[in-house]
């Protein structure tokens, strides 16, 4: 399936490139002549995973998953837990 686009053929298959935005499918890229304002199409439900992703690396919470899963103790101190955060 075919990701790239000048911005002419996107227009004209706009529809077309739409409907092959699934999510978990490659992005779209739509290409200027200069290419200072190529653009990238990818499906909501991707945009909001990405969003989520960002949100949690942005506070800590990733930082703090990847410390535990590093942890091979057996043992996780529930009362250390900041369960609002999660």
């Amino acid at each position: 399936m075919k990701t790239t686009f000048s911005l002419m053929i996107a227009y004209q298959n706009f529809d077309k490139i739409l409907q092959q935005l699934s999510p978990g499918s490659q992005p779209v890229t739509i290409q200027t002549q200069q290419h200072r304002h190529d653009l990238i199409i990818i499906n909501k439900k991707d945009y909001n995973a990405l969003q989520e992703t960002l949100f949690l690396a942005n506070d800590g919470t990733l930082a703090t998953v990847a410390k535990r899963e590093k942890d091979v103790s057996g043992f996780t101190n529930i009362d250390n837990l900041n369960w609002h955060a999660l």
